[in-house]
């Protein structure tokens, strides 16, 4: 089988894969209401000419619940990435999986790409 081809649907796979694991282990209302609180906060922070103690304590504890509410997704996704990487790289090996002129990438290079792409595609559409 074409190992690009192979890249780009695992890729697919995964990027599909831990966008689900994320939305059904996220608490989603606790972390918009956390990223609509960081703009603001930053906002503030902005405006002060000397870094305001008390805002910088909201912000960091702001950080903290958006951090909890996405570890169990990051666990959650983390050892079966591990399978996957292990994977293609027995599979594929050392091939070059794009080759356009002087650009040559093997497969972890070319899954990056092809997993940031996906992810973002799939992020905005769901």
């Amino acid at each position: 089988m074409n190992p690009l081809l192979i890249v780009i649907l695992t890729s697919i796979a995964v990027s599909l894969g831990s966008t689900i694991i994320y939305k059904l282990t996220t608490n989603q209302v606790v972390i918009k209401k956390a990223q609509k609180v960081m703009k603001i906060l930053n906002v503030k922070a902005k405006q002060q000419s000397l870094p305001d103690p008390k805002i910088q304590k909201q912000i960091w504890n702001n950080q903290m619940i958006m951090i909890k509410g996405q570890m169990v997704s990051m666990l959650c996704t983390i050892v079966p990435m591990l399978f996957v990487l292990g994977w293609l790289s027995t599979t594929i090996g050392t091939q070059k999986v794009i080759n356009i002129g002087f650009i040559k990438l093997g497969w972890f290079a070319s899954y990056v790409i092809f997993s940031m792409a996906f992810s973002w595609l799939i992020r905005k559409i769901w």
